[in-house]
């Protein structure tokens, strides 16, 4: 414990990999980074770290004092979020993080929140990296895909949805409508990347005419605002549909493509007062057409 300041430090540049973004994350200045690095190293007799252009990694020797300091870590973390100062910050704070085209399917929530909560700053940070909420990043996550497995995180499943093919009236009234996927070659679509990570990539390669692909986005709200526009036909998810009435559903996906959202919370932070409000909010606020269970 004699070098706990030193060893907290090497340990949110472990985390987060940059001497930039763990003095960010402290809030002290780059040269004290590098000082309790320099200092660490000095007493364990070893390099903590491996230091190269693309940042810090740990060596085998900072590994056994990395485990130790992150037990620690974890430790008072548990007492600092049982604490009523933590109460007080979360009760003027929460901290969002999710992908920009869920936010629509939310703000309901957030605006009875806010006007309930006056005090309450919620702050979203729309992102497509999953937020280190142990880090405290976010508050509070929604994340669509697989279930979380931390053991630290408390997850709730906030909607299943599945997945099928839209257009815009003002696309059908120009090309027309697709009743089947063998119309294919007929139409024009908007797709994700080429070998993105998507569970229906596979099957949009196989189905979608290659020379018919108009518009290729990994951002789901610019494919949504492609669609919109009449670009072409997309794949969306139905909560998509349920807010914006004026498309058109022309094809359902396979329900094997079925996806789901989850609300995620930290474990040292989920029973306070604020969190749980919030979240009571963000299930209470669901779409009527979107599916829990």
């Amino acid at each position: 414990m004699k070098q706990w300041d030193e060893m907290r430090t090497a340990l949110y540049v472990h985390k987060l990999g940059t001497v930039s973004a763990a003095a960010e994350a402290l809030g002290i200045h780059r040269a004290t980074i590098i000082r309790h690095i320099d200092a660490l190293d000095a007493a364990l007799g070893a390099p903590v770290f491996y230091r190269s252009s693309k940042g810090y990694s740990a060596t085998e020797s900072g590994i056994e004092a990395l485990r130790i300091a992150s037990q620690v870590d974890r430790l008072l973390d548990g007492v600092v979020g049982k604490s009523a100062a933590e109460a007080r910050r979360l009760n003027q704070r929460i901290i969002v993080s999710t992908i920009s085209a869920i936010v629509p399917l939310v703000m309901p929530a957030i605006r009875e929140f806010s006007e309930s909560q006056s005090d309450t700053l919620i702050e979203i940070h729309s992102t497509e990296e999953l937020a280190r909420l142990d880090i405290g990043e976010a508050h509070v996550a929604l994340r669509v895909g697989q279930k979380p497995n931390d053991a630290e995180y408390v997850v709730q499943k906030y909607c299943s949805f599945g997945l099928g093919l839209y257009a815009h009236p003002s696309y059908i009234n120009r090309l027309g409508t697709l009743t089947s996927l063998d119309q294919a070659q007929e139409h024009v679509f908007i797709a994700p990347p080429l070998q993105a990570k998507r569970p229906f990539s596979a099957w949009i390669d196989r189905v979608f005419p290659q020379n018919n692909i108009r518009v290729r986005t990994a951002g789901l709200d610019v494919g949504l605002e492609a669609i919109l526009h009449g670009v072409g036909i997309g794949i969306l998810p139905d909560w998509a549909g349920y807010l914006h009435q004026e498309l058109v559903q022309l094809v359902p996906l396979p329900e094997f493509f079925n996806e789901n959202i989850w609300l995620v919370t930290h474990g040292n932070t989920h029973r306070t007062d604020s969190i749980q409000n919030f979240t009571r909010c963000i299930k209470s606020n669901r779409h009527p057409e979107l599916t829990v269970d």
